[in-house]
Formats: structure tokens, C-alpha cells, sequence
């Protein structure tokens, strides 16, 4: 897990070479139910969680990929499909295609 000022951090270090996605809420009323549901913290931190979620998700079009966790199998298998799609690019198959002749 990286915050957005991280990866910010990582964009700006790695250029083309960072892959960053956001996974954001399918919609705030679901993420104040789920922090709520985990009843983990007091109503003050709740509040300033969720502004700052808010504030936050306002930088996800400057992320590469956007995955929507409406249900954690599938945004799981959503982040995995962005990895093996990013190793998959012919640019970072250099070394491969060099074996090849091509």
C-alpha cells in the first residue's frame, strides 16, 4: 500500500518505468459503510479519513489504471490482470525478443 504522496514520489523518481493504479470505492456512501463497519476508530478520525479519501481520489486520473473495488475477489484479480498485462508489453520484453533475433 502506497498513499498518493508516494506515489507521486514514484512517478516523478521512475517516469514511464512506474505502473500506478488506484483503487477507489464504488462510491463514498460505500466507503463511510465499510470504515464505519469496521468500527477500528472514533467518529473524529472517521471524518478526517474520509476527507482525505476524498481529496485523494481527486488525483486517480493521474494514476495509469482505475480499479473500482466493488468486491475484493474481483479487484484483486483486476490489479493482478493490470501486472501481468504491464510485464506482458513487447517494451519490457527486451531481453526476449533479443533471444529471438527480432
Amino acid at each position: 500500500e502506497v498513499y498518493v504522496q508516494g506515489a507521486r514520489s514514484w512517478q516523478e523518481t521512475l517516469g514511464s518505468r512506474c505502473v500506478s493504479i488506484f483503487l477507489l470505492p464504488p462510491s463514498l456512501e460505500e466507503l463511510e459503510n465499510r470504515l464505519t463497519g469496521r468500527q477500528s476508530e472514533g467518529e473524529a478520525s472517521l471524518r478526517t479519513r474520509l476527507e482525505n479519501a476524498h481529496s485523494e481520489m481527486a488525483l486517480a486520473p493521474t494514476y495509469d489504471y482505475l480499479i473500482v473495488n466493488r468486491e475484493l475477489n474481483q479487484a484483486i484479480h483486476d490489479v493482478q490482470s493490470v501486472i501481468v498485462a504491464e510485464r506482458s508489453r513487447s517494451a519490457r520484453q527486451a531481453q526476449m525478443l533479443d533471444s529471438l533475433g527480432i
